[in-house]
C-alpha cells in the first residue's frame, strides 16, 4: 500500500473496496468448510446471507447453500480427522510406540501368566504338603 491508500492493493491495480467485500465473504465460506472447526447452523447461516449480500447467492438458494455449507462443512471435518488420525497412526509405528490394541494384547497375557502362575503355586504348594 502506498500511503494514503485505505485498500490493499492486488497486483499492479488497487483492490476496492467491494471486491475486498467480496474476498472477505467468499473467504468466510471457505473457512466455514474446511472442517477445521464445527460449523453451527446459524454460523452457516449468517455466512450465506453475507454472500448473498454480496450478490454470490441468489435469495431464493438461501437454504439449499445453508445445508449444503453444513454438509460440506461435516464431510470435511470427517475427513480432517481421518487425515490426523492415520498421520497420527504413521508417526507413532515410526518412532516404535506400542499402540493401545497391542497395549490390550499385552496386559491380557500378563494376566493370563498371572493366573497360570498363581495355579502353579498352588499346585506346588499342594504338593509340598502331601509330601510332609
Amino acid at each position: 500500500m502506498t500511503r494514503g491508500d485505505t485498500h490493499p492493493t492486488v497486483g499492479s491495480r488497487r483492490a476496492t473496496k467491494d471486491q475486498t467485500h467480496v474476498d472477505t465473504g467468499i473467504q468466510r465460506y471457505l473457512e466455514a468448510v474446511s472442517g477445521v472447526t464445527a460449523l453451527t447452523r446459524s454460523s452457516a447461516e449468517r455466512v450465506v446471507r453475507q454472500l448473498v449480500r454480496q450478490g454470490e447467492v441468489a435469495s431464493d438458494q438461501v437454504g439449499d447453500t445453508v445445508q449444503d455449507l453444513l454438509d460440506r462443512s461435516r464431510r470435511n471435518r470427517e475427513e480432517l480427522g481421518m487425515l490426523v488420525t492415520a498421520e497420527v497412526q504413521r508417526v507413532v509405528r515410526s518412532m516404535g510406540l506400542a499402540t493401545s490394541d497391542e497395549v490390550l494384547a499385552l496386559r491380557k497375557q500378563v494376566a493370563d501368566l498371572k493366573r497360570e502362575l498363581a495355579q502353579v503355586s498352588r499346585d506346588h504348594d499342594g504338593q509340598q504338603q502331601e509330601g510332609a
